[in-house]
């Protein structure tokens, strides 16, 4: 993992963007920690891949949404790291962190100093000015 950017946890559940080899990596605490999935093919913009991965969050039900950057979208994977669909939005640009309450999920744009606010769906409801 030459350059770990964000870090989220769900359970026993350990999820870390890689910014350098556009990756999640998926860990497993027990006893001891170990790994146990990658999602990322290399940098690019198909379902399987990522453009510069920055900050990540798990909701609830365990899906894990990835700020993917350089792509101006979320990506949401299932716990297992498989593909699940994305959130786009015209307003969207170069995401750098993704957080979650129960109905919206709040992105930290590079475009503006602004968080835009969609609900899980990727309808924008709103931005908040920083």
């Amino acid at each position: 993992m030459p350059s770990p950017w964000g870090i989220a946890l769900h359970r026993d559940n350990i999820y870390v963007t890689d910014y350098w080899t556009h990756a999640v990596l998926h860990f497993k605490m027990k006893q001891q920690i170990r790994h146990v999935a990658t999602f990322g093919r290399g940098r690019g913009s198909s379902d399987k891949q990522l453009n510069y991965p920055l900050g990540l969050t798990v909701s609830t039900d365990g899906d894990v949404f990835v700020a993917d950057c350089d792509n101006h979208r979320i990506k949401i994977l299932d716990p297992s790291l498989r593909f699940k669909r994305h959130v786009t939005h015209q307003s969207m640009k170069k995401p750098r962190d993704v957080k979650l309450t129960r109905d919206e999920m709040y992105v930290l744009c590079d475009d503006s100093p602004c968080v835009r606010v969609f609900s899980h769906a990727g309808e924008m409801t709103r931005s908040l000015v920083t």
